[in-house]
């Protein structure tokens, strides 16, 4: 089975901000308490469905994360609800990154480790879709951001209670947010 995985990440060190964003959007999510300033939640839907709603609704710092394991890898950075800087990786047979709008010095602001900038900027310069998958894009990208909640995370589990159930479990301290 291959990772479809989406989240949201609000640069705030408070998860009820979270909490209050799915509220006021009246959409059903997980959100999960903050790490290294990074509140993450999911959100009910499809792919790439919600991105506009919780970018205008938060109308501060958000990271959009979406990674399809076999087919893609996106983030998009927004602030003040516009999006800022992002970039897509796509591949099936051959890798295609399109970095038009992708901004370092704004992604150097959330380095995890500022001497990481080079291995930032490398993870955007790869050539073949072995290399997606031997450095782990997606998920170093994630690592690089500072963002712990990322893997295996998406709409889809707010379609099995079973999931829901589970992924509270394992997370200490996310809270379940049903409108």
């Amino acid at each position: 089975m291959s990772e479809f995985s989406e989240s949201y990440h609000i640069r705030s060190d408070n998860i009820a901000d979270g909490i209050a964003l799915l509220q006021g959007i009246k959409m059903e999510g997980l959100v999960f308490p903050p790490e290294n300033g990074w509140v993450s939640l999911i959100v009910r839907g499809e792919l790439n469905e919600h991105i506009e709603t919780v970018a205008k609704a938060w109308n501060k710092r958000l990271m959009h994360y979406m990674y399809a394991e076999d087919h893609a890898f996106m983030f998009n950075y927004f602030d003040l609800g516009d999006r800022v800087t992002g970039a897509l990786a796509t591949w099936e047979e051959e890798l295609h990154i399109e970095t038009e709008d992708l901004k370092y010095e704004i992604l150097k602001m959330f380095l995890a480790e500022p001497s990481d900038d080079l291995e930032l900027m490398a993870l955007f310069s790869l050539k073949e879709v072995s290399q997606v998958y031997d450095r782990r894009m997606a998920y170093r990208f994630a690592q690089l951001m500072g963002i712990t909640h990322y893997q295996w995370l998406g709409g889809g589990i707010m379609e099995r209670p079973d999931l829901i159930s589970e992924t509270l479990e394992r997370s200490p301290g996310a809270e379940y947010v049903k409108v």
